[in-house]
């Protein structure tokens, strides 16, 4: 596993990697964390025995520095605690024995840490070159917070970040390509461009839309569900390794996707023995936590019982809001704020407070 690595940064110093390449390189290392630190800390172990010695904490650090200007990421995160540590490590050694392992016990870092106002000047190890390179800059978002946060990208679209998620992408979007690497749960309101597809990546599976809403989630372990809400959206593979035929969603639907297994399964978003009860009275399920699920649920429904949650009165006109439909969970710990935004994303609302009361608008 740490060789693996090894090679991608090895490819980050020489410039090799592609701008998809990059993009997988880091969603693969915070995916695969706690698998290659534990790898790494056992070949540290190992080279201890054996006499082998590591780079300072300040050489690691302008290392390291030197490496998050290769690969040009930008990270925007909500606040960490404070006692977040960072594992380093200690002392010289050539670059691709310790110089690599330590850029990869580190890369959490780069990823973490904004980059610093002044640049670190580099020691020179094994003909590293310190000129830096006119590459396409990565953008990151990672939600560190408790309940869901929403994220105006630059092309207007739409992206509700779920607890612990977060989302990769080149800024600006270049090459008329909209291309998104998710790791976690995240909800998608599409800006309408037929010249720019937009696409989300994760887990080797893409998701593609030109102006839709849809909800991708990775938090199964070897699961993709994506869900569409409305529009059209085309699920494939995007690896070579696997030929998956495009599969087509319609709103309402679900597919659910096992790349490891290379199975997947389209269908309603409740089981089928279940659809038409549920589509005809719009189902609601709330677990002992307080968690609610609304599934093709009329909107005035999920309002009042919102209202009894958050003690708040929503006013609206019912011919205006009548046939809206809702399908989407909503955690207790979730604050009215972050409902309300959830809302207006996924249903094109307005919403107007005055004190406990809320007028609801369509946008």
């Amino acid at each position: 596993m740490i060789a693996h690595y090894k090679k991608s940064i090895e490819k980050v110093w020489k410039e090799t990697l592609t701008a998809t390449e990059k993009l997988d390189f880091l969603d693969q290392l915070l995916r695969d964390e706690a698998a290659w630190k534990n790898a790494l800390r056992q070949e540290f172990d190992q080279d201890v025995d054996t006499g082998k010695t590591y780079l300072s904490a300040d050489q690691s650090t302008a290392l390291l520095q030197r490496l998050y200007e290769r690969m040009q990421v930008n990270d925007i995160h909500t606040p960490q605690p404070a006692n977040k540590k960072v594992f380093f490590l200690s002392r010289h050694v050539k670059w691709w024995g310790a110089a690599a392992a330590a850029a990869v016990a580190g890369i959490l870092f780069l990823l973490y840490a904004q980059p610093p106002a002044s640049k670190t000047r580099v020691p020179s190890i094994a003909q590293v070159k310190i000129d830096t390179p006119a590459a396409k800059q990565i953008q990151r978002y990672t939600n560190n917070q408790a309940t869901r946060q929403t994220i105006t990208l630059e092309d207007s679209s739409i992206v509700i970040l779920a607890k612990g998620s977060a989302i990769t992408y080149y800024k600006g979007f270049p090459n008329n390509k909209r291309e998104i690497r998710l790791s976690g749960q995240a909800w998608f309101q599409v800006a309408a461009n037929s010249d720019k597809p937009f696409t989300v990546y994760t887990a080797n599976i893409a998701t593609t839309a030109l102006g839709t809403r849809f909800m991708v989630n990775t938090k199964k372990e070897q699961q993709v569900l994506v869900q569409l809400f409305e529009g059209k959206v085309v699920v494939r593979s995007a690896t070579q390794q696997w030929t998956m035929k495009n599969i087509y969603l319609q709103p309402g639907e679900e597919c659910r996707i096992d790349p490891l297994h290379k199975e997947y399964q389209v269908r309603p978003f409740t089981k089928q023995s279940n659809i038409t009860n549920l589509t005809n009275t719009g189902a609601t399920l709330a677990d002992n936590n307080g968690n609610l699920q609304f599934t093709q649920t009329p909107l005035p429904k999920v309002l009042t019982q919102l209202g009894q949650r958050y003690q708040v009165h929503f006013r609206y006109e019912t011919a205006a809001i009548n046939k809206e439909q809702v399908t989407g969970s909503f955690p207790a710990s979730d604050s009215l704020e972050t409902t309300l935004s959830i809302l207006r994303t996924l249903n094109k609302l307005s919403f107007n407070k005055n004190g406990d009361t809320i007028t609801v608008s369509k946008q």
